[in-house]
């Protein structure tokens, strides 16, 4: 959404007494405000699949400080199931 500014008055003198001139940028009328509010809703769940994707991105951090131990281990295949688990997650966001 695009909003009215305040430009000011260009002079060659660079005189700081000049008066600031308002002009208006092209963008949503009033009329269009049913438009913008129609997105609330989607934003609203594009905020909540963050908000669980952040909380898997956390289980897996959570998982990788507890098992910490056995991921190390080189005969573990925890280490495999933790990074395919991530890659999921990133294919999702």
């Amino acid at each position: 959404m695009r909003r009215n500014v305040k430009k000011e008055k260009q002079t060659d003198k660079g005189d700081a007494s000049a008066e600031p001139v308002r002009t208006k940028v092209a963008g949503v009328g009033r009329d269009e405000s049913a438009d913008v509010e129609s997105n609330q809703p989607n934003r609203e769940e594009d905020a909540t699949d963050r908000r669980v994707l952040c909380s898997k991105y956390l289980a897996v951090m959570t998982k990788i400080s507890d098992a910490r131990e056995e991921i190390s281990n080189v005969d573990s295949n925890k280490f495999n199931i933790i990074i395919n688990e991530v890659d999921n997650l990133h294919q999702q966001g």
